[in-house]
């Protein structure tokens, strides 16, 4: 018995963390059988970097080609194999997520419950390196909340370094320290459907320079590529369903939102993934990209919500939002994997 007790403590002080490892682990066998990243990056892996020298791979190190992630898939991928790999970083990095996503909420799953409603299918089953680098999103939002800014600059760099587009992340110092911003998200927020309305293309204007900055994302301009997009017809009901969800949080939670320097910052950059979804309303693919990677913070928001819900006994609010979220967690895994299960 004297050996036992130390485990079951062990188990009761971390239930949380094994719980964050099997959803590492299902996530795993997600990316591994259903998602498109993962057939292109094993393919890379198995036709180029594995027959890549390490001085050639080096050669080439640029830090706008997001070189974390294709230098530790080489070096690990080499020792145990891609697979592992993924294996890996998936179980590890999605638990550090939804670690500080509970210290943030100080709570070990609420969370934890709308990140997996929201985003799991999405980023660590479907856009595995995006789901990466919103690891490290996370704790850099964390230690924004504590004040540490220096932490949450240098993580938000380390996430580039993964996915070059977490540096719009960036944009979280400026609306932190200068509320008057705020003023102006909400009035871009209340006009930028007017571009929508009035199909006004703000993308083309500035094609050279997103061009010059990476050419791969020539790729988002091509003809066939346009003509793919929005093929559902969901991506304005996207837009109109997150609206409602922060119309809902703001009316709920508005002296929060308007007090709490940390909500207000989180609040408004989930504000700048409606309106990049608006701007970008003609290239579908990098505003549902940009509108996604901004919006990841609504879990935060949809946390406190349920606590504010709580606090105030309103029964039928909580059920109603989760009730809500599970929906959509349906709703994604109907629209991501079907077709690859034979649904």
């Amino acid at each position: 018995m004297y050996f036992i007790k130390p485990n079951n403590n062990l188990i009761k002080n971390n239930y949380e963390i094994f719980i964050f490892i099997a959803l590492g682990i299902i996530t795993f066998y997600l990316s591994i059988n259903f998602s498109k990243d993962w057939i292109h990056y094993n393919f890379l892996y198995e036709n180029t970097m594995v027959n890549t020298t390490w001085q050639s791979f080096l050669s080439q190190f640029n830090i706008f080609k997001e070189p974390l992630f294709f230098i530790s898939s080489k070096a690990v991928g080499q020792l145990v194999g891609f697979s592992i790999f993924v294996f890996l970083a998936t179980v590890i990095l999605l638990t550090i997520k939804l670690r500080y996503l509970s210290k943030i909420m100080q709570n070990p799953f609420l969370g934890t419950f709308f990140y997996v409603c929201f985003y799991l299918l999405l980023l660590e089953g479907t856009a595995i390196r995006i789901g990466y680098a919103i690891a490290f999103i996370i704790p850099a939002l964390y230690f924004l909340k504590e004040h540490k800014f220096l932490y949450a600059f240098l993580l938000i760099l380390i996430a580039s370094q993964i996915h070059l587009t977490a540096l719009i992340f960036l944009i979280a110092f400026p609306l932190y320290f200068f509320k008057s911003l705020n003023v102006l998200l909400y009035l871009a927020c209340i006009f930028s459907p007017l571009l929508i309305i009035f199909d006004i293309s703000v993308l083309e204007i500035f094609k050279e320079l997103i061009v010059t900055i990476n050419p791969k994302y020539l790729h988002y301009f091509g003809e066939k590529k346009l003509l793919v997009q929005n093929s559902t017809g969901l991506y304005l009901y996207f837009i109109a369903f997150f609206s409602m969800l922060l119309s809902a949080v703001f009316f709920y939670m508005k002296e929060l939102v308007l007090n709490d320097r940390f909500i207000s910052s989180v609040f408004s950059i989930t504000l700048c993934g409606i309106v990049s979804m608006c701007v970008f309303h003609d290239f579908v693919a990098i505003g549902a990209r940009f509108g996604e990677l901004l919006l990841v913070p609504i879990v935060i928001l949809l946390g406190y919500l349920y606590k504010t819900f709580l606090l105030n006994e309103m029964l039928v609010h909580r059920f109603i939002l989760i009730s809500l979220s599970l929906g959509y967690l349906a709703a994604r895994f109907v629209y991501l994997y079907p077709k690859s299960i034979g649904i």
